[in-house]
């Protein structure tokens, strides 16, 4: 019970990671203004809406990898685990999304990414994980 519980913090925080390093890869190739005024809600918010697929990005891949990480690492249930992960995120995702502005179907493609992408994580390390021969 232990593992199952570490396989799911682990993942989240592997998770996080992933969708922070996609996020700066996407500040450098799409750096702000040089005029931009990060104390202005209404500035921050005219960014972020113009990385709508970085973020996006970042929310598949780090739903992949921790659903990946969570049923790599559990004992058992790994689908539930990976499941957890990808609801957890989804939560946060939520959170994030209805505080800054963004178009309708970001919101939607965000609110769809985070469960299939850990359930797609959770099948890949049961497949190669698996202590069945094919």
């Amino acid at each position: 019970m232990i593992r199952n519980i570490l396989s799911v913090v682990v993942g989240l925080i592997s998770s996080f990671f992933v969708i922070e390093v996609i996020g700066k890869i996407g500040f450098i190739l799409n750096p702000p203004p040089a005029a931009m005024n990060f104390s202005t809600p209404d500035d921050v918010k005219a960014y972020i809406s113009s990385l709508p697929f970085i973020i996006i990005i970042g929310y598949s891949v780090g739903s992949f990898v921790g659903g990946f990480i969570a049923s790599s690492i559990a004992t058992n249930k790994k689908t539930a685990n990976a499941i957890s992960v990808g609801g957890v995120l989804l939560g946060i995702g939520a959170l994030n999304l209805f505080s800054i502005h963004r178009p309708l179907w970001v919101v939607i493609l965000t609110l769809l990414v985070f469960f299939p992408c850990s359930y797609l994580g959770s099948v890949v390390s049961n497949k190669l994980f698996s202590k069945e021969k094919i």
